[in-house]
C-alpha cells in the first residue's frame, strides 16, 4: 500500500513538473511584474508569507521553478524576501526528505541491497559534511541532494541543519542577482539568465563544495566522528 501511494504521488509530481513550466514562465512573470509589485505593496507581510508557502510547495514537489521564484521573489520583495525563500526551501526540502524516506527507502534497499548499505556506511561516517557538500554543489539537482541523504539513512534533524546552512551561500548569491534585476523586470524585459550560471557565480560554490567533500573524506578515512 505504501509503495502504491508513493508511485501515485510520483505520478502526480511528474504532471506538476510539466504543467508548472506553463504556469510559471519568465515571459508571463515579466508581463505581470508591475501588477504583482502593486499587489505586494498593498500588504507586504501577507504576501511574504504566501510567497514562502509557494516556495515550500515548489521545493517539496521538486518543481523546476526555483530559479524563477528566487530571482522573481528577490525583485518583488527585495532582501526581506530572503527569509521566505530560505525558510520555504529548507522546510520544502525537509518535506521531500520525509516523503522519499517513507515511500521509497524500503524499495531502494531491496533493489540495491549491499551496494546501498556500503554507501550508507561511508556516508554515516560524516553525514553532515557529505550532506553539506551535496547541497553546496551548484550542478547537483536540489531534489537529488535531498534524496541521497534520505535513502542513506541520515538523521532528520541533521539533514535539516545541513540544508539550512548549505543553501545559505547560493540563496544569498541569487538574492543579490534578483535584486539587481528589478530595473530589467520593470522595463518589461527578461534579464540575461546566463548570469545565473556564470562561472563567476558557480566557481565559489564548487570550491566550497569540494572543500567540504574533502573534509568528509578525510574524516571518513581517519574514522573520526564529525563534531
Amino acid at each position: 500500500m505504501k509503495e502504491f501511494i508513493g508511485v501515485t504521488l510520483g505520478t502526480i509530481i511528474v504532471f506538476l513538473v510539466f504543467f508548472s513550466a506553463d504556469l510559471f514562465s519568465w515571459i508571463e512573470f515579466v508581463k505581470q511584474y508591475k501588477s504583482l509589485q502593486l499587489l505586494v505593496d498593498q500588504d507586504r507581510m501577507m504576501y511574504l508569507v504566501l510567497f514562502g508557502l509557494l516556495y515550500w510547495i515548489s521545493v517539496a514537489f521538486s518543481l523546476p521553478i526555483a530559479l524563477l521564484l528566487t530571482l522573481g521573489g528577490a525583485a518583488l520583495f527585495g532582501w526581506p524576501g530572503f527569509l521566505s525563500i530560505w525558510i520555504g526551501a529548507t522546510f520544502g526540502a525537509l518535506t521531500c526528505f520525509v516523503g522519499i524516506r517513507y515511500f521509497f527507502a524500503d524499495w531502494a534497499r531491496r533493489r540495491l541491497g549491499r551496494r546501498l548499505a556500503n554507501l550508507a556506511f561511508s556516508f554515516q561516517e560524516s553525514p553532515l559534511r557529505w550532506s553539506l557538500s551535496l547541497r553546496l554543489m551548484p550542478v547537483m539537482p536540489f531534489w537529488m541532494a535531498t534524496a541521497i541523504p534520505a535513502l542513506l539513512g541520515m538523521n532528520l534533524w541533521a539533514f535539516l541543519a545541513s540544508t539550512a546552512v548549505g543553501i545559505l551561500p547560493g540563496t544569498l548569491i541569487y538574492m543579490s542577482l534578483g535584486v539587481g534585476f528589478r530595473k530589467v523586470f520593470g522595463q518589461g524585459e527578461v534579464p540575461n539568465l546566463a548570469l545565473a550560471t556564470s562561472k563567476e557565480l558557480m566557481l565559489p560554490l564548487v570550491f566550497l563544495s569540494l572543500f567540504t567533500a574533502a573534509s568528509a573524506w578525510r574524516a571518513a578515512t581517519r574514522k573520526l566522528p564529525l563534531r
